[in-house]
């Protein structure tokens, strides 16, 4: 692995997951950058520039607003400026069916948002995104070592060096073979002497090197000791920390997740406050309805209210006769249902979104919404076929206008109220 550092960008639709992942990532020493949607992940990497904001990996959430993770998983996949890319799903999903399905997309693999440090390291590993573990080991035991070193030369022996030897240069010139003779005797004699003191003093040198070298190896051991000790201290704290993390993850998600089912079951459970008949073959969204929801909106909001409000419309299912070449109309009282040339509703099914939303609809829209401190949010529906009453059985003897009724009341516009939480 070169030098440079690994970059990682982090996609999920929730903040503390984001936090979480980055910390645990910086901590492998991996820049991160993070998106809350696919939508922004696609836009970041369409602008980044290779080499410089390119990343080395991708963390991709799996429910999230708008495009989901193994939407854009595919959506990357198939550009050639991001296919090789590696992109592992970080998800609460688990299961090997799941784990084959995001590998049909194109995902390396999968990991749990309830994850640990060392899982955390293990998919860099798989990556190629960290260096090999040994090279790890050998960093870790770069500790300072206590070592033994070396003894120097006794002092003895360099005292030994220095004893005084007979003169062998005599100058024969000089001296008498008497001459000669007799100084041999003194200058062995003094030779001998010579090295008794420095004997002695080089015994104390040698001792006191050998306890400072004791001391010294003591001291090397000590803080060997340590720094051990204090290795393995930051270990158990770095684990006490993954797990605090991993329940505070755990906690949130579920907090989450009940509030998603609080939301939802409120939604369902929430009845309409007001509900307009649709004839067939009227859009729903025009004529007096328009009026009506713009007069029920200014009343809500003058009363204060804080929330959404949901205006939907539902199909309902007619019997006609006619033909989709010449048009469907609404039978005959007096027909007999199974007479009907259909049963259905060709005028709603043929309808786009912007066809059911008429410019007077727009228009009320923009004027109860326009101003930016207001609120009150509105979500509109189109097309629904839940029907608020059950059609009859088809008999026999059943008429068209009794069939009608029910579809009538099915064909229809409702108004619902979903409101804020309290803080």
């Amino acid at each position: 692995m070169g030098s440079s550092a690994k970059r990682a960008l982090v996609v999920d639709d929730s903040r503390s997951a984001r936090v979480i992942l980055s910390r645990m990532l910086e901590a492998h020493g991996v820049q991160v950058e993070t998106t809350e949607s696919a939508e922004q992940a696609l836009d970041y990497l369409s602008s980044a520039q290779p080499e410089v904001l390119r990343p080395d990996v991708i963390f991709m959430d799996h429910l999230m607003p708008g495009m989901d993770g193994l939407q854009a998983v595919r959506t990357l996949k198939a550009d050639p400026r991001t296919h090789s890319i590696p992109v592992m799903m970080y998800t609460s999903h688990e299961g090997e069916d799941y784990l084959q399905q995001a590998q049909a997309c194109g995902a390396s693999g999968v990991i749990s948002k309830t994850l640990t440090q060392a899982e955390v390291a293990r998919a860099l590993y798989q990556l190629h995104l960290l260096p090999d573990r040994r090279e790890i080991s050998q960093r870790e035991m770069s500790y300072p070592q206590t070592q033994s070193p070396q003894r120097a030369a006794p002092p003895l022996l360099a005292a030994n060096d220095a004893v005084a030897l007979p003169d062998t240069n005599i100058n024969w010139s000089n001296k008498s073979p008497t001459s000669v003779d007799q100084p041999a005797p003194i200058a062995q004699a003094a030779s001998l002497d010579a090295p008794r003191m420095p004997e002695k003093k080089a015994t104390r040198s040698s001792a006191v090197w050998q306890t400072a070298v004791l001391i010294t190896s003591l001291a090397c051991a000590l803080a060997s000791a340590l720094l051990w000790r204090e290795a393995q201290q930051m270990r158990q704290l770095l684990v006490q920390t993954n797990a605090q993390l991993t329940a505070t993850v755990a906690a949130q998600q579920q907090q989450i997740e009940s509030l998603r089912l609080t939301l939802r079951q409120r939604a369902e459970a929430s009845p309409p406050i007001e509900v307009w008949p649709v004839p067939y073959g009227e859009a729903p969204f025009a004529s007096a309805r328009v009026n009506r929801i713009r007069e029920r909106i200014e009343a809500l909001q003058a009363a204060g209210f804080k929330g959404v409000v949901r205006i939907e419309n539902f199909v309902g299912d007619f019997c006609l006769t006619g033909s989709a070449v010449l048009g469907f109309v609404v039978a005959r009282d007096d027909l007999l249902a199974q007479r009907c040339d259909t049963i259905g509703n060709p005028f709603e099914d043929g309808l786009t979104d912007a066809q059911r939303r008429t410019d007077e609809f727009d228009a009320m829209l923009v004027d109860v919404t326009g101003n930016s401190t207001n609120p009150l949010q509105l979500s509109i529906g189109f097309g629904s076929r839940k029907p608020t009453q059950a059609y009859p059985s088809q008999g026999v003897e059943l008429k068209a206008v009794e069939w009608n009724r029910v579809a009538a009341q099915n064909n229809r516009v409702e108004m619902s109220l979903l409101p804020a939480l309290k803080p």
